[in-house]
């Protein structure tokens, strides 16, 4: 598989905007709260009536600029999923639109590049099944540098066994999940211009409280956490161009 530049994903412009679904609205329990949480683990279910389904988006007075579409979720396989935005919930406009082979992440370029638009909606027809999403985002991606070396052309695990000693002095290693992939990439900035962009992604992220999605380098959609805190200790030393190492790791659901 052909090498890409890696892309990290850190807003939502749609967290804060009023969210709906038409025409029958969510499964009790199930909102459309669901869509900006943060979380794959938690998913947004329609009652299940047929026809065209709908999820609606006001960003109110302040919307954000958005260049890119990411969705997931279970029940649009084979359907044509399509990105509208409009200044005044009359008028639509065309963004984008995806046919899913597989119930997998997705991720679109809008069309025109980011945009500033303070309605949008992403519509289906026909599903056979209720339609069940994790994550409704439209953001704009941070590229990464990759920089190969041997470690890093091997995609790196985090383990989730816990070691426990016995009462009789045996350890044995407690199995808590399926292990999570890892993997370092880096932030090249200059500290004078770029800091900014750097305190940025910590803001967008709550210092690694959120998950966010990232492109790899070998073009596969993560949804990841940033734990820890990033190293400024070139800026310190006052290098003029430094790196900011960022260490992903995947976040199960």
């Amino acid at each position: 598989m052909a090498v890409v530049k890696p892309v990290l994903y850190p807003t939502n412009v749609l967290e804060g905007a009023i969210l709906t679904m038409t025409p029958s609205g969510a499964v009790v329990g199930k909102g459309t709260e669901r869509l900006v949480d943060r979380d794959i683990g938690l998913e947004c279910e329609d009652a299940g009536i047929a026809g065209q389904r709908i999820w609606h988006a006001d960003q109110g007075l302040a919307p954000k600029p958005a260049g890119t579409w990411l969705l997931s979720g279970t029940g649009y396989a084979g359907k044509t999923v399509t990105l509208e935005s409009s200044p005044d919930n009359a008028v639509w406009t065309p963004r984008a639109s995806v046919v899913p082979v597989t119930d997998t992440p997705q991720r679109v370029d809008i069309s025109g590049g980011p945009f500033t638009i303070r309605y949008g909606r992403q519509h289906l027809t026909g599903p056979a099944v209720p339609i069940r999403l994790t994550e409704w985002v439209l953001s704009v991606g941070v590229l990464l540098k990759f920089k190969p070396s041997a470690p890093n052309l091997r995609e790196g695990v985090t383990s989730q066994v816990t070691r426990v000693p016995s009462g009789t002095g045996r350890t044995w290693g407690i199995k808590r999940g399926a292990r999570r992939w890892s993997h370092q990439y880096v932030m090249s900035y200059s500290p004078d211009v770029d800091r900014l962009q750097v305190l940025q992604l910590l803001t967008d992220l709550d210092d690694g409280a959120k998950a966010c999605w990232l492109l790899t380098v070998t073009g596969e959609l993560r949804w990841v956490v940033l734990p820890g805190e990033l190293d400024f200790t070139a800026a310190d030393l006052g290098i003029a161009e430094w790196d900011i190492p960022l260490d992903p790791i995947e976040e199960l659901p």
